[in-house]
């Protein structure tokens, strides 16, 4: 079933965010599902795009788009100086509201789904909108990260934790030092497990970005919650940082098992 491609853009804060609807041809005119796609680190939305074909094969409105200085080669406004953590959640509800618009989505719905730092960025965004969103998806979040600013090493960042530099800088990866800064103090586990809704959660066991006890502790601090949340977790063995070839496929038979079953 041929999948339509729509490039289009989403302001927020008079910069420009590049987007993309994938739907599938017989059903442009049908109320759909939507799937908001969330890249990682350094990435861009080309890393979404094989979910979202395969969402959209499968009857849901899938929307793809590049964080504001997300990425190496993001085609939205800003550079990675401009990107943190929390730049990339008000990126996030930019797009949120402006699919609100769309007559042929059913919002009420509504299933954001996030990739290591996206599935962070996915996390929170989700404890913050509570109900607006129906359904959150976490492949291999990087929950990570404020753990990471406390001991100075994120990614191929090295820096003193007590004294962050206005600029992080290795080789030709530059970001702002608030990057760090403005995670420092967050407990993660706990900000991203106050979402009520509805979560699947993903992850590779032999991920060494973002290693596996990370996924773990994450459901462990859903699960403890005195709530009937629907909380799923798939370990896929072996999987790395990024599922790639057969891990792919792994993931999404998981997606679909959850998003269908």
């Amino acid at each position: 079933m041929k999948v339509n491609k729509l490039p289009f853009i989403v302001q927020r804060d008079g910069m420009k965010i590049e987007c993309t609807a994938y739907r599938r041809n017989d059903m442009v005119c049908t109320k759909q599902i939507p799937v908001i796609l969330c890249h990682g680190f350094t990435s861009d939305q080309r890393s979404t795009a094989p979910y979202a074909e395969r969402l959209a094969e499968h009857g849901f409105a899938a929307f793809t788009f590049d964080f504001i200085g997300g990425g190496f080669e993001t085609k939205s406004d800003g550079t990675m100086m401009d990107m943190t953590v929390f730049t990339e959640i008000e990126d996030l509800k930019a797009v949120i509201n402006a699919l609100k618009t769309r007559p042929a989505i059913d919002m009420n719905k509504l299933v954001v789904m996030g990739l290591s730092q996206g599935g962070f960025v996915a996390g929170l965004t989700a404890a913050q909108l509570q109900s607006e969103i129906d359904r959150l998806i976490m492949f291999y979040p990087a929950v990570c990260i404020p753990d990471d600013a406390r001991r100075g090493s994120m990614q191929i960042l090295r820096f003193d934790p007590k004294a962050v530099p206005e600029v992080l800088e290795a080789g030709r990866l530059k970001l702002s030092g608030e990057y760090a800064k403005c995670v420092m103090d967050m407990d993660a586990l706990s900000e991203v497990s106050k979402y009520n809704g509805s979560v699947l959660l993903v992850h590779g066991t032999g991920d060494l970005i973002v290693p596996f006890h990370y996924a773990e502790d994450l459901f462990e601090a859903f699960s403890k919650k005195d709530t009937d949340q629907e909380i799923q977790f798939v370990a896929i063995p072996d999987a790395p940082h990024g599922f790639k070839d057969e891990f792919f496929e792994e993931a999404c038979d998981a997606l679909f098992e959850y998003l269908e079953g």
